[in-house]
């Protein structure tokens, strides 16, 4: 069983405030999928799915595989699918709302400034 209590934030105003909420943030290759020599763990895919499932966890994927591939792991791997995905090596951010994904591109185009309007394929 795993047991969330709650944590303490301080807010821009030196408030402290209390919340349930996790935001988890993983990689997938050889973080949460194995990729390599090293066997995964019998237990781990079980566990991370309870972990994933709780009510207080948001779950995102931070990888450097492009959207279609994140998808293709989560098919083959079975992994929970979460509420966000920073894929493209942070380039492209997305929300999934009812099954769809939603790229967010006010992030998009904020870096764009600083990319001079260059993706990272160039």
């Amino acid at each position: 069983m795993i047991f969330l209590g709650p944590a303490k934030i301080r807010t821009k105003r030196n408030r402290t405030m209390k919340t349930n909420k996790l935001l988890l943030c993983t990689d997938m290759d050889r973080t949460i999928i194995p990729n390599g020599h090293q066997p995964e763990h019998p237990d781990a895919p079980q566990r991370f799915k309870d972990l994933c499932s709780l009510p207080e966890i948001t779950l995102v994927y931070v990888t450097g595989r492009h959207l279609k591939l994140v998808e293709q792991a989560i098919a083959d791997y079975n992994l929970p699918h979460p509420e966000y995905a920073i894929t493209d090596v942070g380039t492209k951010m997305y929300h999934r709302v009812e099954n769809n994904w939603e790229q967010m591109h006010t992030w998009q185009d904020k870096i764009a400034l600083d990319w001079n309007n260059k993706s990272h394929k160039q």
